[in-house]
């Protein structure tokens, strides 16, 4: 998991605007990586990629969705173990 791609959210630290915010980026780009693609599928388009470059942008979405996972279970985790300490006291 690559944090610097978390657009300023600290997995050290959670909290849940900075996980709304990472999670919102994180979702812009594959999106704009899978409509890209999506285009080269459209009838007309006389622009197409190779096929290694249809194979690269989707396994960066791959990751990407893989990294949005992580950093929500990680926000969970953390959240858990707070409201565990929190209960303990």
């Amino acid at each position: 998991m690559n944090i610097t791609r978390f657009n300023g959210y600290n997995p050290q630290e959670p909290e849940l605007v900075g996980l709304t915010d990472c999670v919102d980026a994180m979702t812009d780009r594959a999106e704009a990586v899978l409509i890209m693609v999506q285009n080269q599928f459209i009838e007309g388009n006389e622009i197409k990629l190779k096929d290694e470059y249809i194979f690269q942008s989707l396994d960066s979405v791959l990751q990407e969705v893989q990294d949005i996972k992580s950093v929500v279970i990680g926000y969970s985790e953390f959240s858990r173990r707070k409201v565990i300490s929190e209960d303990a006291k």
